[in-house]
């Protein structure tokens, strides 16, 4: 098959991508048509415009359970592999039996990282150059009131931190 290239496609996370570039190195990086009919490059933007995407196709309140794709959106631009990393945590923390003042405390430092890490400008600036790509401010916004709904013995965590 003379003439022929096969290609394999492989995760690459976009900051091996930008450590290859910085360098010297030119990676080559497939150029892929989205559902949209869009020839798109991974690149901060368009997956940006992947999740730009999944906001206006879906409500913004907080839905239990919730594992939302932006695999192949149909939207202008988006890069149609992108995928969104989760991170799996309680609503109740020691409901039934109680947990020590060292568990809840625990609890309310891990709600706490999550809560900066989602309204900080310095850790959301710090994760661009790092290959990441921020949540749009509507899933921003359904994470706050994920993390308004989790409780330690019962009482409510946010509560506890913003008091």
């Amino acid at each position: 098959m003379s003439g022929v290239s096969f290609y394999s496609i492989t995760y690459t996370p976009l900051q091996g991508i930008a450590e290859s570039t910085q360098n010297g190195r030119n990676p080559t990086v497939a150029r892929i048509i989205n559902s949209h009919g869009d020839v798109t490059t991974p690149t901060t933007s368009t997956i940006q415009n992947a999740l730009a995407a999944l906001n206006t196709s879906s409500t913004t309140s907080f839905i239990a359970n919730d594992f939302t794709s932006i695999t192949d959106l149909s939207a202008p631009d988006a890069y149609p592999l992108s995928f969104i990393s989760h991170i799996l945590l309680r609503q109740h923390y020691f409901y039934f039996t109680p947990g020590s003042t060292e568990d809840c405390l625990s609890v309310k430092w891990m709600v706490h990282l999550w809560y900066f890490f989602m309204t900080d400008e310095f850790a959301r600036q710090s994760l661009d150059p790092n290959g990441w790509v921020f949540v749009t401010p509507d899933l921003v916004a359904r994470n706050m009131a994920a993390m308004k709904e989790i409780t330690c013995n019962r009482l409510n965590v946010m509560d506890q931190l913003i008091s």
